[in-house]
């Protein structure tokens, strides 16, 4: 039997076989699209009312007949010989064959979608290419909103079902392009993440949340020029399709990579890493197969990100690459906007009580000086340095304290 092929996420394609269908009337490919999503049998009662509901029982029914018809003959065109049909018909009920070959792509968007909502790994190893692959499929299939464009100005019950999924494919493919650049960025393949968010924001352009992402990963690339313009390319399309600004987070972010310095200078690069492989960067030196490190930091930095106060021990021998790694993840941490606070405590002979804090910058440790009220955490050390409400402030900032041994 031909292999019957609908493309729903964006303005509806029908192939059957190596043919493109080409329907006479808005009714007949939406009667298809209906059944073969829906699955299942249909009373003919109940989609005669659904399709025509400004015809009686009778005029409706016919016009039923003369629409079943018209798909019959359309699909019997590419039939090879003695293929049945992909439609089930019978006298009182309707419905599709679905054990007919068919092609749907909101069934690969569900199945990457099931798979994600069963938790992500690390990717890594064939299991991790067989992933991205997948989530890679799910979300190029996804051209645009459910039956983008597509309406039936007579059948209220029709673009009320059309609102509905349109609403719940939506989502699934936005968390399928929210998983895919976020593992990519875990990776270290800045580029591959960029390119998913492009096509993320390209799916849903009024996405705020892409494009802070897409502002992050330029300005990690040291591309603060393209971070910019991914700012003001949000801002124009909010504008012209909201009427409205940017939301305080949005514009924060801006006026942060305005002001920084970008984490290294845009050069050139291999095209891309492997997945699986660690930023770009870290391949200069002999720091290598630490992609499950490097993602486990970005994971505890997220955690931190919603409240939830990590610490972070590198532990293994010397000259392993404790140092590089955690180097390269406070410079991705910076350049997601994280405030970094570096100090570093020295194997000597002398005890030197909070020694790790004395590379803080002035500034920093002047805020800290006027601090007060530390035996509230601490009653044994009253005569410390006041350090612990100011842990109680980055608990809820995203203030990273980095202490490297």
């Amino acid at each position: 039997m031909s292999q019957l092929q609908l493309s729903l996420l964006g303005t509806p394609v029908v192939k059957h076989g190596e043919h493109t269908l080409t329907f006479s009337t808005r009714k007949a490919l939406a009667l298809l699209v209906y059944l073969a999503v829906e699955g299942g049998t249909h009373p003919r009662k109940t989609l005669s009312e659904a399709f025509w509901p400004e015809l009686d029982a009778e005029h409706g029914r016919a016009a039923l007949r003369a629409t079943l018809l018209e798909l019959r003959k359309l699909l019997e065109r590419s039939h090879g010989p003695g293929e049945r049909a992909h439609l089930l018909i019978e006298r009182e009920t309707l419905g599709f064959d679905q054990g007919s070959p068919l092609l749907l792509d909101l069934r690969l968007v569900e199945s990457a979608s099931k798979q994600v909502g069963r938790g992500i790994e690390p990717v890594a190893g064939q299991a991790g290419r067989e992933l991205l692959a997948q989530l890679e499929q799910a979300t190029r299939l996804a051209r645009g909103p459910f039956l983008a464009g597509f309406t039936l100005r007579d059948s209220q019950f029709f673009d009320d079902w059309t609102r509905q999924y349109r609403e719940y494919w939506h989502l699934r493919v936005h968390q399928l392009f929210d998983t895919l650049s976020m593992l990519y960025e875990r990776a270290g393949d800045g580029e591959r993440a960029s390119d998913t968010v492009t096509r993320w924001l390209s799916f849903d352009p009024l996405n705020e949340e892409g494009y802070r992402r897409l502002m992050r990963l330029r300005f990690s690339q040291g591309d603060r020029a393209g971070a910019l313009r991914a700012y003001a390319n949000g801002r124009a399309v909010l504008a012209e399709q909201l009427q409205v600004e940017p939301e305080p987070e949005t514009v924060a972010l801006a006026k942060r990579i305005r002001h920084t310095a970008p984490v290294r200078s845009p050069q050139l690069q291999p095209p891309h890493a492997s997945p699986g492989q660690p930023p770009v960067n870290l391949l200069d030196g002999p720091l290598l197969g630490r992609t499950a490190e490097f993602g486990t930091l970005i994971e505890c930095y997220q955690r931190v990100h919603a409240g939830q106060p990590q610490i972070v021990l590198l532990q293994g021998e010397t000259g392993i690459g404790k140092t590089r790694l955690a180097s390269e993840f406070v410079r991705w941490a910076q350049a997601q906007g994280a405030d970094v606070l570096v100090g570093r405590a020295l194997q000597t002979g002398r005890q030197l009580p909070y020694q790790s804090l004395i590379d803080v910058p002035p500034m920093i440790s002047s805020a800290m000086s006027g601090l007060s009220n530390s035996h509230a955490c601490y009653p044994s050390f009253a005569t410390a340095i006041p350090i612990c409400p100011f842990l109680q402030r980055m608990r809820h900032s995203d203030t990273i304290a980095y202490l490297m041994s």
